[in-house]
């Protein structure tokens, strides 16, 4: 049985990761692999109360240290020999309760931060779909940051009141595979590693794909940032410096 932390209303993080909080809430799709999972709100206000499973493969850690205030909630977690300032891997988490954001324009918010504090930005793709009772927004982005190649991919689900989202980045392979293949990796975790609980089984009721840009390209900050609160590029804390520590 994984354990399971729910972010939905936590005041501290480090009370909601001890192991004596475990709940037996079944996900064979997640669990196989992984020994935690984080429950994150997307609707907690009305029914029905949608969240996102987020699980950790077994071989990951949480860092200390994480943010969590009444109305946002980030964690960290990277491979086990690994640390805060030396990873090759890490998974963030975010809650963001009663913000009334919205998952695409957060997803523009995020393209313009990398455009704006990292070099070389691609973007490889960007995703919207808008379900029946929330809506999912992913990006892949390619960048560098302090000499170090680095690609992250995002997705970040909202509804009426709240958005939770998972990100995975990773350093560049060292034999530089296409840029195509290491975002099928990242995408491939995120599409095995969540799930949308609750959410009624149905096709998206709509659905846009942007192709890869340019940094140049990315959304205007002035269009997306003032609907956003100062949230940084998790994933990449060199990216946000004058942001919240995440390493």
């Amino acid at each position: 049985m994984s354990k399971f932390v729910n972010l939905s209303r936590s005041k501290s993080m480090l009370s909601v990761l001890m192991p004596a909080l475990m709940i037996s809430l079944a996900l064979p799709a997640l669990a196989e692999n992984s020994q935690l999972s984080i429950i994150l709100p997307i609707n907690a206000a009305q029914n029905p109360k949608i969240a996102l499973a987020v699980s950790m493969p077994k071989d990951f850690q949480a860092l200390p240290n994480q943010t969590s205030i009444p109305e946002f909630a980030m964690a960290e977690f990277i491979p086990a020999n690994e640390t805060a300032t030396h990873w090759t891997k890490i998974v963030t988490t975010n809650s963001f309760v009663n913000k009334k954001l919205t998952a695409s324009n957060f997803i523009q918010y995020m393209q313009q931060r990398f455009s704006q504090d990292a070099s070389d930005v691609k973007i490889i793709d960007t995703t919207t779909q808008q379900y029946k009772d929330y809506q999912k927004a992913c990006t892949t982005i390619d960048y560098h940051v302090n000499q170090r190649h680095e690609m992250v991919a995002m997705c970040y689900y909202s509804g009426p009141y709240d958005m939770a989202g998972v990100q995975y980045a990773m350093l560049y392979p060292s034999d530089n595979p296409p840029a195509s293949i290491v975002a099928s990796q990242l995408e491939q975790f995120i599409n095995t590693q969540t799930q949308v609980l609750n959410a009624e089984p149905a096709e998206p009721a709509a659905a846009t794909v942007a192709p890869t840009q340019s940094a140049a390209s990315a959304p205007a900050a002035a269009t997306v940032a003032p609907a956003q609160p100062a949230v940084p590029a998790p994933v990449a804390t060199t990216v946000a410096p004058t942001q919240p520590a995440a390493n």
